[in-house]
């Protein structure tokens, strides 16, 4: 393509790959995949640039539900509900703490809204309940967070992913293996974005490696020891959420 038309929050020109399927000359199947043009770039020092110009995200976390609709997915809602925040100045979604519907990254991509995609906010070491994620995670991280990077790569919303939320993991080395795991697992299938992780044990996480670890590591809340975390790890990025 050339001179394209560049995806952005203000501008979010998208394009369509018609992909065709041919037996013996003959079509027998087509697809037909969105994406956009744009780049991402994570500068130590320097922060985020989209297409070469740094910005800032004024991002909020967003649960999958919505309000007393519930969780069940209304395409309609959803618009409103990325519009509404649109309005109010927000220009990223950190999809907290579940894969997105299909339809809210369809819909993010058309109207300008960055994405944070994060699957689950429990691992296997040491769940946090019963009945949570991290009772499955040996069996399905693996195959959930495949599907999910396959699912949404093409995606130009997508700025960064998110391999989970709050775990504690953070506290042990079995969790320093699953975090090792998940991030080379994302960044064979994508290396074009970066890792994260939503991070609440500050002391922990910095002694151990845990937030060395990731490409960017993210803290969520506790803004007072950003500075501190900042000059401590080498990464010389950090995420607030």
């Amino acid at each position: 393509i050339n001179n394209p038309e560049l995806w952005s929050t203000d501008s979010p020109n998208l394009y369509t790959a018609k992909t065709l399927l041919l037996r013996n000359d003959k079509v027998v199947d087509t697809y037909e995949t969105k994406f956009g043009i744009r780049t991402l770039e994570y500068i130590p020092e320097k922060g985020f640039f989209l297409n070469g110009i740094p910005t800032k995200f004024r991002g909020v976390c967003n649960h999958h539900d919505l309000g007393p609709l519930g969780a069940a997915i209304n395409e309609a809602a959803l618009r409103h509900q990325v519009a509404l925040l649109k309005e109010m100045g927000a220009n990223a979604i950190r999809t907290s703490h579940n894969m997105p519907a299909p339809e809210l990254v369809r819909i993010c991509d058309e109207m300008g809204m960055m994405l944070m995609i994060e699957p689950f906010d429990d691992w296997g070491f040491r769940p946090k309940s019963e009945n949570g994620y991290g009772k499955v995670f040996n069996e399905w991280a693996q195959r959930d967070v495949t599907n999910m990077v396959r699912q949404f790569r093409n995606s130009p919303s997508v700025v960064m992913w998110s391999i989970g939320n709050e775990v504690p993991s953070q506290w042990g080395q079995p969790g320093m293996d699953e975090l090792l795991m998940l991030r080379n697992l994302v960044n064979s299938l994508d290396p074009t974005r970066p890792v994260t992780c939503g991070m609440d044990q500050i002391g922990s996480v910095i002694s151990n490696g845990f937030a060395a670890a990731l490409d960017i590591p993210a803290f969520n809340y506790k803004p007072q020891y950003y500075e501190m975390i900042y000059n401590r790890l080498p990464n010389r990025l950090v995420l607030g959420s």
